[in-house]
């Protein structure tokens, strides 16, 4: 048995393959070392079938769900159905950015809201995934946060928006192109760089896109109204 002494006064023991007094080691020792090295074996295997392969994730030559999803989009026959049925949905997932404040909402038929519905519903949610460049965000849920402010007064109803202006938001609007960040999915059609990736460490995560809570008493002018994530970053927001 050799021992080490290493800086902080740690000391690390090397075992060998001979038991006390330089005997050779018991054979269930052996044993025991033959498994795991087995154990070992089966790892790698198992580390190449899943991730090395041809038919991983990491190398499969398939397309991936994004981009058979985009050629479900572009089939013709897609298309005529999209034309046909779903009308509604082709901007949805589009950018809105805009901002605007109590524009009346008004129903085709002759309908009216109840006088006693009073106050304001706030939605918070992704609204913008790409800025002046090509680039865009591969997954929904990092396009940055917009607030959304349905507000019900005696039988009338206001509808206001505005995205959340964090730092990394107002980078990215100054400069007219996306800033490296802290992102769930990756960037299309060109990934971060190595050194993006460092700038994007750096800038963090302050895209609180997800809820909005209100911390104190029922009253309106007392308390803070904050937008949330799963991260812990707020930002306070005023809600008129």
């Amino acid at each position: 048995q050799a021992s080490f002494i290493m800086p902080g006064q740690l000391k690390y023991n090397q075992l060998s393959n001979r038991g006390k007094d330089g005997e050779k080691a018991n054979p269930e020792n052996r044993s025991y070392q033959v498994l795991c090295f087995l154990l070992l074996c089966l790892c790698v295997l198992l580390t190449y079938i899943l991730i090395l392969n041809k038919d991983s994730i990491i190398c499969s030559d398939k397309d991936d769900p994004v981009q058979s999803q985009e050629k479900l989009k572009n089939n013709p026959k897609t298309l005529e159905t999209e034309k046909e049925y779903n009308k509604g949905w082709s901007s949805f997932l589009d950018d809105e950015a805009s901002t605007f404040s109590n524009l009346p909402l008004t129903w085709a038929k002759n309908r009216t809201i109840p006088d006693w519905i009073r106050g304001s519903y706030i939605k918070n949610g992704p609204s913008r995934k790409q800025f002046g460049d090509s680039r865009h965000y591969a997954s929904y849920l990092d396009s940055w946060g917009k607030l959304n402010k349905f507000t019900f007064n005696g039988g009338s109803v206001s509808f206001s928006g505005r995205m959340i202006e964090t730092g990394n938001y107002n980078k990215s609007m100054d400069k007219g192109v996306m800033v490296p960040t802290i992102t769930l999915g990756k960037v299309e059609p060109k990934d971060w760089s190595l050194m993006e990736v460092m700038e994007g460490i750096n800038n963090g995560f302050d895209n609180t896109n997800v809820m909005l809570w209100k911390l104190g008493p029922d009253d309106r002018n007392i308390g803070e109204y904050i937008a949330v994530t799963d991260y812990p970053y707020v930002h306070e927001v005023d809600p008129d």
